[in-house]
């Protein structure tokens, strides 16, 4: 499964009679500038580190002989919550289970109904890493206190770190994301392994 924080870049597409290549570059920390990726789209799908960076990206088009001036995307920071991070909030008991599948090697994991973990944050968009597998059930996502979607987690064929939610606002603000889980019968269980934020 994906792993990292999804990301969409945009831009408006050239008026150049003659075909153009879009270079993307990328910016972390506030370092140089470096080329990042090529591409004759406009527009560019990713994922980043799960790592807490500060990133700004910025595309220029390339007629064959001339370069046009950069556009240079707003600065933005990712940042994980894991299984164990204080910010997470947990109601009843999950178990800790160690294995490299998870992010950080260890996940959160319980089969018990109305059981949660709940994260309050400031950002533009946040994501749940879970896992799914023959044995894994349904959870219900809230944003804000409202049901927003009854993710299954269920698959015949076990997924690693897989991307279970996204949501995604226009500007920064404070959200609350919390996952409850269902207890779907003969397959209850829901892992809880990163939050991913991006601001």
């Amino acid at each position: 499964g994906r792993y990292g924080f999804p990301v969409r870049l945009d831009w408006t597409a050239s008026t150049d009679a003659n075909p153009v290549t879009y270079q993307v570059w990328r910016s972390i920390n506030g370092g140089t500038p470096t080329l990042f990726a090529t591409t004759t789209a406009n527009g560019y799908s990713l994922d980043l580190s799960h790592s807490s960076f500060t990133y700004r990206f910025s595309v220029r088009a390339f007629d064959g002989t001339n370069y046009s001036a950069f556009r240079h995307g707003p600065s933005f920071t990712t940042k994980s919550y894991s299984e164990t991070n204080v910010a997470t909030k947990y109601s009843g008991t999950w178990s800790l289970v160690s294995s490299s599948v998870y992010a950080g090697g260890k996940a959160r994991l319980t089969g018990t109904a109305r059981r949660s973990a709940s994260l309050t944050f400031v950002g533009n968009q946040v994501a749940w890493l879970s896992r799914t597998g023959p044995t894994f059930g349904s959870a219900r996502v809230y944003i804000d206190g409202t049901l927003v979607k009854t993710v299954s987690l269920y698959a015949t064929t076990p997924v690693d770190r897989k991307l279970a939610y996204v949501r995604t606002w226009t500007t920064s603000r404070t959200h609350t994301i919390r996952i409850v889980v269902v207890g779907t019968a003969g397959h209850p269980r829901v892992t809880h392994d990163q939050f991913y934020v991006i601001r």
